[in-house]
C-alpha cells in the first residue's frame, strides 16, 4: 500500500524544512512506500528553494495564488 502526503504551502519557509524533518523520522526504519508531495502555492519567500533541497519530496508549482481559481467550478 502507497501513503501519499500532500503539502500545500504558501510561504512556508520558515516551517516546510522541519515538518519534511518530521515526517521523514516519523518513518525512519519503517517500511513504507511513501511519497511526498509539497504544492507551492506562488510563495514569495525562498519555500520553493527548501523543498527543492529534499530530492526525495516531490515538487509541484502552482503559480496562481489560492485554493479556488475563479470561474472553475468547486466540486
Amino acid at each position: 500500500m502507497k501513503l501519499s502526503v500532500v503539502i500545500p504551502a504558501y510561504n512556508e519557509a520558515e516551517f516546510i524544512g522541519d515538518c519534511l524533518n518530521s515526517i521523514f523520522h516519523e518513518i525512519e526504519g519503517k517500511n513504507y512506500d511513501l511519497e511526498i508531495i509539497v504544492v507551492n502555492n506562488a510563495s514569495t519567500d525562498k519555500t520553493r528553494e527548501i523543498v527543492a533541497s529534499f530530492p526525495q519530496v516531490k515538487l509541484v508549482d502552482e503559480p496562481a495564488k489560492g485554493l479556488v481559481r475563479p470561474g472553475e467550478p468547486v466540486i
